[in-house]
């Protein structure tokens, strides 16, 4: 008689994720170029890697209205405020925002300059 196992899905590698279409493609290619690449799918990485914007990046959010972070970055009102509480947001979007704050700085300081 056999035993059914129970078993977790978090045990399997989910940082890599490929689309069929590609092994496909893939597989047929490999007969068609030399090029060894053909050879291995196509894959993309997931990773669960949010992270917390420091504190001295939290420090200049709070100082800049969440409406110019919004028309500089494109990202939502929430992120921005999850962003500035110091809850966890996507790598890119902390990107976003140090970016969208260095810039800011520097219209700033050109605006300063000019009067």
């Amino acid at each position: 008689m056999q035993r059914r196992y129970s078993w977790l899905a978090e045990a399997l590698p989910d940082h890599l994720i490929g689309n069929q279409a590609d092994w496909k493609e893939t597989e047929l290619g490999w007969e068609q170029d030399d090029d060894i690449s053909t050879l291995l799918p196509l894959l993309v990485r997931y990773d669960k890697s949010d992270v917390r914007a420091n504190d001295h990046l939290r420090e200049k959010l709070q100082r800049i209205s969440i409406d110019a972070l919004q028309a500089k970055t494109g990202l939502s009102r929430n992120t921005i405020l999850r962003a500035r509480s110091g809850e966890k947001v996507r790598p890119k979007s902390v990107k976003l925002m140090r970016d969208a704050v260095a810039a800011l700085a520097i219209e700033q300081l050109v605006a300063k300059n000019r009067t």
